[in-house]
């Protein structure tokens, strides 16, 4: 009797297991070949909700310019409280949350930063639905949230909370669009006024989705440590790569990366982190064949802050400056 139940739980593990795995984690993504969302290419399972400035398509068919992707399924909220939803995009977006529309910028622009609050019911899932469209130059899109989760409390209570990328684990797709997704779509799409954006004047000293400029410094805002320690978390690495690459085209320009913590806490602890996140950043560029002469590393603490209150979490960033 016990060996027949041990296998009987076995099986049932064993199938529950096999059962999770395939369903997948992430969002379900169908991409077009226009700003409108009608020319379909594919439709594919996406981990994370990430662009950042590609210099071909976004994905297998997808042109570099003028397409847009939707992005759908549920996303798994563990606790009842508010949640702050941030989004930096360029150029269009529309967001809905249980067919609540909480974001609609859908309109060419410059980079811009967006975010909505909202309550929600924990420990359930809630439909997600987010619509993008790029014309030229620049495709960003990236998606964080404040979650109670990451709430930093003194004495029970909560100061502030971190803004972080949302882990995939929340995410989970649609197998097929359910009707409710299919009632949004047949909303009418305003079809957004397309004009010529301004290209950079000096092409051999700023990349073509203009994250770097001569004797500036920029901000590196797809650059993600894990919180409060000086490791680079895996999504950097894109980005990091296309910096690496701009430098072996480049050689004669230096680079210094400048590194940044929040200003809450110790200011000597916190100027030691910014430090070895800087240091972090040019151990990766030296791994990748940049040489270790060319690169200069400070960092700077809390003491340069460009952000405060609810939005100081932006604080914690890596910049460069070439020359």
């Amino acid at each position: 009797m016990l060996i027949a139940r041990f296998f009987k739980y076995l099986l049932v593990s064993v199938t529950l297991i096999v059962g999770k795995q395939s369903y997948g984690q992430g969002l379900t993504g169908d991409y077009y070949n226009d700003i409108y969302l009608k020319d379909f290419v594919l439709k594919r399972i996406d981990a994370t909700v990430t662009l950042n400035g590609y210099n071909e398509g976004p994905a297998p068919g997808v042109s570099e310019d003028y397409f847009s992707i939707r992005w759908y399924g549920e996303i798994f909220i563990p606790k009842t409280d508010y949640y702050v939803f941030h989004f930096t995009v360029d150029d269009g977006i529309r967001v809905w949350i249980d067919e609540k529309k909480i974001i609609d910028e859908w309109r060419e622009q410059e980079t811009a930063h967006y975010k909505a609050k909202l309550n929600l019911d924990g420990n359930r899932y809630h439909a997600i639905r987010i619509e993008y469209f790029n014309t030229i130059i620049n495709s960003i899109l990236n998606l964080w949230w404040e979650s109670p989760e990451d709430a930093y409390t003194i004495f029970g209570y909560e100061v502030y909370r971190s803004q972080r990328p949302i882990p995939v684990k929340y995410f989970r797709p649609f197998h097929t669009e359910p009707t409710k997704v299919d009632s949004v779509k047949s909303l009418p799409l305003p079809k957004p006024v397309i004009k010529k954006k301004k290209l950079p004047s000096n092409k051999s000293l700023v990349r073509k989705d203009s994250l770097w400029v001569k004797d500036k410094s920029i901000i590196l805002k797809s650059i993600l440590f894990a919180q409060s320690k000086p490791e680079l978390l895996p999504a950097s690495y894109v980005e990091l790569d296309k910096l690496c690459d701009y430098l072996k085209k480049n050689t004669s320009l230096n680079i210094t990366i400048k590194g940044h913590t929040d200003y809450a806490g110790d200011s000597l602890d916190n100027k030691k982190l910014s430090l070895q996140r800087a240091q972090a950043v040019a151990n990766y560029l030296i791994r990748h064949a940049i040489a270790r002469e060319r690169i200069r590393t400070v960092g700077y603490g809390g003491s340069k802050p460009i952000a405060h209150e609810a939005d100081r979490n932006l604080n914690r960033r890596a910049e460069i400056e070439l020359k």
